[in-house]
């Protein structure tokens, strides 16, 4: 609120500006005394119109805040949100008209914004993905089948395809950038939060690689998280499944999608004791039950390692990790567990996991003749990697239990 007031002060004084808009992503809610972008409006009167975000709230009419208009079209690209204003010195800005548009393929584009777009393609192609050999509208693989959407993981506790798609991706992609000098890679990690979009029957271009992990900034300040690989003993492996058993319920976009592991867990046990049985992937293909005080390889996404302290603090402390380097030393610089996608490049070139992505993609057979990779039918469904045994036996409620 207080930086608001600055720059809305900086705008209209200094800037002699008509008009003031503001992108927002705190949102609004039912509730007024939770409702964020009303209670800014309140405090900062001078703001014309807060486009509102975060919250995916569909607001079918703008809500007034005095003068300030709020309006909100949901989230995913469900609506097109069409705001008129009429504006004058005197009066200010008000509604003219205002509407939500269902965003189908019957939408026809506006030339002038679709002209800008294919500008930004160019400088994306041109800047960013010529470092990846790729481009904007590559065509990388197919898939014969529609994948659930990104919201699916959201109001469902359940191992997807494609979050194991993903999953797997990064072990592949750890793999074939460090070459003759990998070290393998018992487990990857993600988080259904950061899986934005989805993947529907047809051709596959780079940019939907982008869409489905487009959150996050690395360390080297480009767009994407970089993949970091740590090292944790097998009881603390144990411990960070207790993630899935636990909080997971509650906050659903922090639900995991694994690879290399198969586990269960009985829903129906004590909070964060809940996991009955795991096993880890060895570099042979086999799965074998972890061992308590072995090291094993994990791959996670810079946002989630830096989300195991939340983790923590959700547990009130039950769930603790101690995440190491190669060497057993604590972890105290995320930067030094990047994975590094050219070692005889000096510095570090970070390893992003939509990269990791379309490398995967790109990797699978062609099938179907046409010269375009296509995404196996096992990724259709489930594979099994995380079970839920709920029972309330009163044996398999304590068998095995901790502090």
């Amino acid at each position: 609120t207080e930086r608001s007031r600055v720059v809305v002060d900086l705008l209209r004084n200094r800037e002699k500006v008509d008009l003031i808009l503001l992108l927002s992503h705190v949102g609004t809610h039912p509730v007024k005394s939770r409702s964020e972008d009303e209670i800014l409006a309140r405090e900062v009167p001078g703001i014309d119109v807060i486009i509102s975000g975060h919250t995916h709230t569909v607001l079918p009419e703008p809500i007034l805040v005095g003068k300030t208009i709020i309006v909100s079209a949901g989230c995913f690209g469900t609506y097109l949100g069409v705001l008129d204003l009429d504006w004058s010195r005197d009066e200010g800005a008000r509604v003219a008209a205002y509407r939500l548009e269902k965003i189908s393929s019957d939408l026809p584009e506006d030339p002038g914004i679709a002209r800008e777009i294919q500008k930004y393609k160019e400088i994306l192609n041109r800047r960013y993905l010529a470092a990846t050999g790729n481009s904007h509208d590559e065509v990388i693989a197919e898939s014969s089948f529609d994948f659930p959407s990104s919201a699916y993981g959201r109001t469902k506790l359940a191992e997807t395809g494609l979050g194991n798609l993903i999953a797997d991706a990064y072990r592949f992609a750890v793999r074939q950038a460090e070459g003759k000098d990998y070290r393998h890679v018992h487990v990857a990690v993600t988080f259904d939060g950061i899986i934005r979009d989805t993947f529907l029957a047809g051709k596959i271009a780079v940019a939907d690689v982008f869409k489905i992990l487009a959150l996050g900034l690395g360390m080297d300040d480009r767009a994407g998280y970089p993949l970091l690989a740590l090292y944790l003993n097998g009881t603390e492996v144990r411990s960070l499944l207790e993630v899935q058993t636990s909080i997971a319920p509650m906050k659903h976009d922090a639900q995991f999608q694994v690879s290399g592991l198969r586990f269960t867990y009985n829903p129906c046990r004590v909070p964060f004791d809940r996991i009955l049985s795991v096993d880890a992937q060895e570099e042979d293909g086999t799965y074998h039950p972890l061992v308590a005080d072995k090291i094993y390889r994990i791959c996670v996404n810079a946002y989630a390692a830096k989300m195991l302290g939340f983790v923590r603090k959700a547990s009130h402390g039950l769930i603790r990790f101690a995440p190491k380097d190669a060497g057993g030393n604590p972890v105290v610089d995320w930067n030094t567990v990047r994975i590094d996608d050219e070692a005889l490049t000096a510095g570090t070139q970070e390893l992003k996991e939509w990269v990791a992505l379309a490398r995967y993609l790109s990797s699978f057979p062609d099938r179907n003749g046409n010269g375009i990779p296509d995404i196996p039918e096992s990724y259709r469904s489930p594979d099994g990697r995380s079970s839920a045994q709920p029972s309330w036996n009163p044996v398999n409620l304590i068998r095995g239990t901790g502090w």
